[in-house]
């Protein structure tokens, strides 16, 4: 292989006598390079954290626990993030050519801009549309039961149950009365919105999107991988956390790509009336149903949820959210692409630390354990997408075939991410003067001397 040859220093090679590497030589210390790798990787992980719609009744405590488990799971399997994203990528596609190929649709209006049902289908694919009982809309069929209401819908929070027009009511007691020389002002243009029109507005309003922090992000990893690429045109290795790092902007160019059109931050879903549904109740009222809950799915069948997005037991009229890792009611087809597509930037995100085979170890016991665990995190991917092509699939989710082969691949996977983290950070120990060696810019630029 020519690329791990390029990436690091052959771990077998011979060191420069005559390097040094000291403040006058352009040289960096391991503190800038720990510090560069790892706001890196929370950048990328934190700005591609986009969440489904949460349930209104969890408070900011849960809400800030939710985020901090899911960019753990980033951090361990990013790749797990790309087959979510695809899946709902494929849901968003489905809802926007659904509505556009029916001509009997209740909602002929979403015929017209592109950007905004592609967006709309994400904010359906990620549970964002709900009933007016608080229960999410999950299925297209059903959504189309539905309308946006003409009037405003009451919050579903109890501290804000009033309707908006009785508080502007209330504002405009506290106002001087106009006399009849006056002319009664115009409407404000937002009150003049379809409901089209309203819905794509309130979608953009709960979407705290920070285009801020997603351009900085991408402006960081350019210029992470400009300076690695730098390195490796001066013949200059990199340590095993850039490689890591490295790894980690390749999973999440795919995430954001996926990703691009799908609302972030969102804190309430938009709530839906039924097109038979009258608007005259101004109260808000909660059903309870006496419907017994699922029983909490075993282990195997939650560890296949999250990985294949197939929710068995989910019960969208009893629970007010949508799993972590749902993306609506998906087809066959759509979970297994969605699971190749994962499988396959798992094995490249095992490949790039591969790339490292020849890097520069202080014992032959850590260059072993990188390689191993490089091979193991390539591979494993691999077996599961062998698995789920060959014919009888679905065995995955029996639990016998899942503790005697998944589970295994599981661990082995698991064990040799966590290993190769490890070795990461081990390694800048003592690192060789070569790798802490800075890039000459001078060289590349000009400049006058």
């Amino acid at each position: 292989m020519h690329l791990p040859g390029a990436l690091l220093a052959n771990s077998t090679g011979p060191r420069s006598n005559t390097a040094t590497c000291d403040d006058l030589n352009h040289c960096r210390k391991p503190s800038h390079i720990v510090w560069s790798c790892l706001s890196t990787i929370f950048i990328y992980t934190y700005v591609s954290m986009h969440l489904n719609a949460p349930s209104p009744r969890k408070g900011i405590l849960r809400r800030c626990a939710r985020v901090i488990k899911m960019m753990m799971f980033a951090f361990v399997a990013p790749e797990l993030f790309v087959g979510f994203a695809f899946r709902q990528f494929c849901t968003a596609s489905r809802f926007m050519e659904g509505f556009r190929q029916d001509p009997n649709a209740s909602h002929p209006e979403f015929h017209e801009d592109r950007e905004a049902t592609r967006t709309e289908g994400f904010f359906f694919a990620m549970g964002g549309f709900a009933s007016t009982d608080g229960h999410p809309i999950v299925m297209l069929s059903d959504f189309r039961e539905y309308r946006y209401p003409k009037g405003d819908l009451v919050d579903p929070r109890p501290w804000l149950r009033r309707k908006k027009s009785e508080i502007v009511d209330a504002v405009r007691s506290l106002l001087p009365k106009q006399t009849e020389d006056h002319e009664e002002p115009e409407e404000h243009p937002a009150l003049l919105m379809t409901p089209r029109e309203r819905m794509v507005a309130d979608i953009k309003d709960k979407s705290n999107k920070n285009l801020l922090a997603k351009a900085f992000a991408v402006l960081q990893g350019f210029w992470f991988i400009f300076q690695c690429g730098f390195r490796l045109n001066q013949r200059l290795p990199l340590t095993q956390l850039e490689v890591m790092t490295v790894a980690y902007g390749g999973v999440n160019i795919f995430i954001w790509s996926l990703w691009w059109y799908k609302p972030i931050g969102v804190d309430q879903p938009i709530r839906l009336l039924r097109v038979d549904e009258e608007e005259e109740d101004e109260d808000y009222v909660q059903i309870i149903e006496n419907k017994e809950r699922p029983k909490r799915a075993m282990l195997h069948i939650r560890a296949m949820s999250m990985i294949m997005g197939f929710y068995p037991l989910y019960k969208p009229t009893i629970d007010h959210s949508v799993p972590e890792f749902w993306s609506s009611d998906p087809t066959t087809a759509d979970i297994n692409r969605g699971f190749i597509v994962e499988c396959a930037v798992g094995c490249l995100f095992g490949w790039i630390h591969v790339a490292a085979w020849n890097s520069d170890f202080r014992t032959p016991v850590e260059l072993w354990i990188w390689r191993g665990s490089a091979v193991a995190v390539t591979c494993v991917p691999l077996l599961f997408a062998v698995l789920i092509l060959l014919p009888g699939s679905g065995r995955i989710f029996q639990r016998f075939f899942f503790y005697t082969v998944c589970a295994p691949l599981f661990i082995l996977y698991a064990t040799g991410r966590l290993l190769l983290v490890g070795i990461a950070f081990a390694a800048l120990r003592a690192l060789p003067e070569p790798a802490l060696e800075d890039v000459s810019w001078s060289s590349w630029f000009p400049h006058i001397t």
